[in-house]
């Protein structure tokens, strides 16, 4: 997949049929927020084959794909509605299988309606750091992290000169990337 490109283009021979894969997101209370925009549907074979179709305003979407087995799920793990953020709260995708000709309903995507805490407290736990306030800063950089999809940080916490606390946070795809380019001699990183 070309992330320059405006899409793909799958070639089928002349008689395929494809099948219909149909879901609905929503939220698990009433809320006035709004729902995602898209789900994401990879095939299971081939992650590489993937695709984001559209949510409607009453959380359906339907999409046409060639058979085979595929997974469903939010694109992201935490996403903005107004001025909150929500998580997506799906620990695992939707795996269904597409059969050719027919229509498949997708089992829903059911959101926690409550948004995320916030993840800076009204008076920051920087003033008076102690050993005890690491899991509070490592919880703010490890979500932010994942949300935007940083795949590495260094923090190194200063106060009066001396350093008083340091960590690198880094993701399984970037430690994969770094073990094949440092141990396997692969080209990049």
């Amino acid at each position: 997949m070309n992330p320059n490109s405006l899409g793909d283009i799958i070639l089928l021979p002349a008689n395929a049929k494809l099948a219909t894969l149909s879901g609905n997101v929503g939220w698990d209370k009433q809320t006035k927020a709004s729902l995602p925009s898209e789900v994401r549907i990879s095939a299971v074979q081939n992650r590489a084959l993937w695709l984001e179709t559209a949510i409607d305003s009453s959380g359906n979407y339907s999409v046409d794909i060639p058979a085979g087995k595929y997974e469903i799920m939010l694109p992201d793990a935490y996403f903005p509605s107004g001025d909150k953020v929500y998580a997506s709260g799906q620990d695992k995708p939707l795996l269904v299988s597409a059969r050719a000709g027919k229509k498949t309903n997708v089992p829903d995507i059911t959101i926690p309606s409550s948004p995320i805490p916030d993840l800076i407290p009204a008076k920051g736990i920087l003033h008076h750091f102690t050993a005890a306030d690491t899991s509070q800063v490592d919880h703010f950089i490890e979500t932010y992290q994942q949300y935007y999809g940083i795949p590495g940080v260094s923090l190194a916490l200063i106060k009066d000169g001396k350093m008083i606390y340091h960590k690198a946070y880094t993701s399984d795809a970037l430690l994969e990337a770094l073990r094949k380019y440092l141990v396997e001699g692969s080209d990049t990183p």
